[in-house]
């Protein structure tokens, strides 16, 4: 790959992850006030991203990067090396905002299997066996009988 394209490569990734950052963010939002048409349309969106991310990253595949970057000529390795910079942090920073709304959605559905244990008296930590029949049972009086 030329270092021209090497560094259009890095570019579109970069910008993409950036994408994919932004598209965490309004994830967040949408999870803190419970919005699920927007979550439904963040999860397409998320989804489409990550697929032109795995597909850019493909030229990367049987030569990394850096390795990329090290046989760059001279004068193109600092200039690669600082978009590399970038495309790490662009990266770290998706993951980090993926990773709270990972709790976030941990914090809501351990909520609602509190509230679904109180209204109706079962164990709802595993709601549904391997062969889709419901395994929660009865282990106390149902807020909703008394």
């Amino acid at each position: 790959m030329s270092e021209t394209e090497l560094k259009e490569q890095i570019v579109a990734i970069t910008q993409a992850g950036d994408a994919l950052s932004n598209l965490l963010v309004a994830e967040r939002t949408a999870l803190a006030q419970r919005d699920l048409d927007a979550l439904t349309k963040i999860v397409g969106e998320k989804q489409t991203l990550c697929g032109q991310i795995e597909s850019l990253s493909q030229a990367f595949s049987l030569t990394g990067i850096e390795q990329q970057i090290a046989t760059a000529r001279e004068a193109e390795r600092q200039n690669l090396a600082q978009l590399h910079s970038s495309l790490q942090a662009s990266a770290r920073r998706a993951q980090e905002y993926n990773a709270v709304n990972g709790k976030i959605l941990q914090r809501s559905q351990q909520s609602t299997r509190e509230l679904m244990h109180l209204i109706s008296g079962t164990d709802t930590d595993l709601l549904y066996g391997e062969r889709g029949r419901t395994s929660a049972t009865v282990k106390g009086t149902a807020i909703a009988s008394a």
